[in-house]
Parts: C-alpha cells; sequence; structure tokens
C-alpha cells in the first residue's frame, strides 16, 4: 500500500506553481491548512486531499496500474450492487446480471493486460522466463475470477402460487447473492 504522509501546515509555493487542489472536493488547500499526500509510484501523479476529506478509494492510491484498474471494477460493482436494493422485482434480475457483466468485462480488460505483459517479456527474451509465466499465471487468475461471477441468478415470477418470499425478500436476497459473488471474486485478487 502506497505511503500516506501528513503535513500539519501548507506553506505557500514560491515556484508560480498554482495551490494544490483536493483530491475529494476540488477545492484549493489553502495555506496553513492541514493536508494529507500520496504518490502511488514515482510515474503516477501525485495525490493531494485535505485532512478533513475522506482518504481516496484504494484504488487510487494503488501503485500497479493493473491491479488499480481491477480495484476500481471490485470498488463500482460494490456501490452497484447496493444500488440493486433499490431496485424492483422485476428489473432486479436484469440489472444484477449487467453488473456482473460490467465486472467480468473490467477484470477481462486487466487479464488481457496480463497476457500482453508476458507476451512483451517472452518476445523480448525471445523463450518464456519466470516474469512471463508469472504474468500468465496472474491472467489466469483472473480468468478464474470472471468465471467465478457467472452466476445463475432466479427471476421473479408474479404469477408463482408456490412462492415463499415476498418481491422486497426477493431483492434483499438477489441483492445479497450478487454481492457474495462479488466478494468470493475479490477474494482471489494476487
Amino acid at each position: 500500500m502506497t505511503r500516506i504522509n501528513l503535513v500539519a501546515s501548507a506553506r505557500a509555493r514560491k515556484d508560480g506553481r498554482p495551490e494544490r487542489k483536493c483530491y475529494a472536493c476540488h477545492l484549493p488547500i489553502a495555506v496553513g491548512t492541514a493536508y494529507r499526500w500520496a504518490q502511488p509510484s514515482r510515474y503516477s501523479a501525485r495525490i493531494d486531499w485535505h485532512d478533513a476529506c475522506p482518504t481516496p478509494a484504494p484504488s487510487a492510491l494503488e501503485s500497479n496500474e493493473k491491479r488499480s484498474m481491477a480495484m476500481a471494477a471490485f470498488e463500482a460493482a460494490y456501490d452497484d450492487a447496493e444500488a440493486l436494493r433499490d431496485s424492483g422485482a422485476d428489473a432486479i434480475k436484469d440489472e444484477a446480471e449487467a453488473l456482473l457483466s460490467c465486472l467480468s468485462d473490467a477484470l477481462g480488460e486487466v487479464e488481457e493486460m496480463y497476457r500482453e505483459s508476458a507476451a512483451n517479456i517472452e518476445d523480448g527474451f525471445g523463450h518464456p522466463t519466470s516474469s512471463s509465466e508469472e504474468q500468465e499465471e496472474m491472467a489466469d487468475t483472473y480468468s478464474s475470477m470472471i468465471g467465478d461471477l457467472g452466476s445463475d441468478l432466479d427471476a421473479w415470477d408474479e404469477d408463482d402460487t408456490e412462492r415463499t418470499e415476498d418481491a422486497a425478500d426477493y431483492v434483499e436476497r438477489i441483492a445479497d447473492e450478487v454481492a457474495g459473488l462479488i466478494a468470493d471474486a475479490e477474494s482471489q485478487m494476487p
């Protein structure tokens, strides 16, 4: 994880650059106020935020680009899964399947990036190496995660006389099932 630094009192910038802006609220960080900053890697942009503002999402603080993309996909999926609870019984199955499909697509992009990295390493050396094999293993892990996101969600049938749950319970069950699928896939993340 990226190191988070605390600056107790912001100083004026004398080199003519504009004031730092908060990553969370986008307001300038005024001279004399406390703020935190992090730079995930030496190649990435520095992230500054007011001490009172929430810390940026873990995906923003991750230094590995591929892992950061996967983390961002999971963060968005969790938010979308929580929003499923506001759906109606007739629409939740389609919305849940669309959410899982979107997460699968995002993880597929990460998988493809790992496979491309492996191919580039092999092309550069002219043969497989331990690094290229490691990249392939990472790609296989993401492929497995995508496979685990497939589900067979049952549809709401308004006319089912043997139904044992009402619409609200059905929505909760589907939302919990989707959140569980997301958590299971995320637990495999390297």
